[in-house]
């Protein structure tokens, strides 16, 4: 079996991120006016319930202690629902 190099491509690591997006984007999707977490057993929150930066930031944080709730998970979850609403936010720290 060959051995894994140590550092991989940016083209390897955008094919990663991409198959992670995909992946994410059937484990959380909107449906009838909710976010479904269908990793979740299909919990949902409704989308008005998250219509302000305020809102977002508690349901971050509530979410944040779910043991099914990864960081990955967590970005995702803030960009479907910044995107929705049009939510400008700096992602990087």
């Amino acid at each position: 079996m060959p051995e894994q190099p140590l550092l991989r491509s940016f083209a390897e690591l955008g094919e990663d991120a991409k198959r992670q997006r995909v992946q994410l984007s059937k484990e959380m999707v909107i449906e009838d006016g909710s976010i479904v977490f269908k990793m979740a057993g299909d919990r949902s929150i409704e989308l008005k319930r998250l219509n302000t930066s305020g809102k977002l930031l508690a349901w971050v944080y509530q979410l944040a202690g779910k043991p099914w709730m990864t960081p990955a998970r967590l970005k995702f979850f803030i960009r479907l629902v910044g995107k929705r609403y049009d939510m400008k936010f700096k992602m990087s720290l």
